[in-house]
């Protein structure tokens, strides 16, 4: 039984599971790439003229390659959620949301960590506005978040409960095809009851 107002998902687009696939393979595929180039010989010397060793710089690099690919795969990922998710559009389009800026801020906090070492070393005596500008950039997005599954929360509750009552419903009728069944027999064994009562008083009567 579908719930009232459940919006039916279009079907998903190749395009869009091709582009997820994509970004998806190109970050693990640097993530890799990173973690055995900070294996290197070498990758603890500092870069000529700065304080940041050359394994915090190439994982500096790294993170805004994968900070880019994962703002690129928010709007895809959306897209997939509120494609293939048979809900009610209000509900659908909320999940899309949620995961769309779950992935920005994962973005912001996955640079805020590769980025440390090669900036907080840059920054001297003011390393603490780092930490300062990337809860600049988290606050609104948790803001957005929580006021999001907030308000999913009645929507949920109410296609849950409306799952539950429509299998509450058809155990309903069946109990009452099993009522109306037995009403009909009654109703036979009676129509048989009086057919002979009529016999017998015909018998009786000649």
């Amino acid at each position: 039984m579908q719930t009232e107002g459940a919006s039916t998902p279009t079907a998903i687009e190749p395009d869009t599971v091709r582009q997820i696939t994509t970004v998806t393979l190109a970050a693990a595929a640097v993530i890799v790439l990173v973690s055995f180039a900070s294996l290197l010989p070498g990758a603890n010397w500092l870069v000529p003229g700065t304080p940041v060793t050359i394994g915090a710089a190439l994982t500096a690099v790294a993170t805004i390659a994968v900070v880019a690919l994962l703002v690129i795969l928010a709007p895809a990922l959306e897209r997939l959620v509120r494609s293939s998710l048979r809900e009610p559009s209000g509900l659908t389009r909320k999940a899309g949301t949620t995961v769309r800026i779950t992935t920005v801020l994962v973005a912001v906090l996955i640079a805020h960590r590769g980025l440390a070492d090669a900036v907080q070393p840059l920054l001297g005596s003011v390393s603490w506005a780092y930490d300062i500008v990337f809860l600049i950039l988290s606050l609104p997005l948790l803001v957005a978040l929580a006021v999001v599954l907030y308000t999913s929360l009645e929507p949920t509750a109410e296609a849950c409960t409306s799952k539950l009552l429509g299998t509450g419903q058809t155990d309903q009728v069946e109990d009452t095809d099993v009522t109306i069944e037995s009403s009909n027999e009654g109703g036979e064994r009676s129509s048989e009851g009086s057919e002979h009562s009529n016999e017998d008083n015909e018998t009786m009567a000649t």
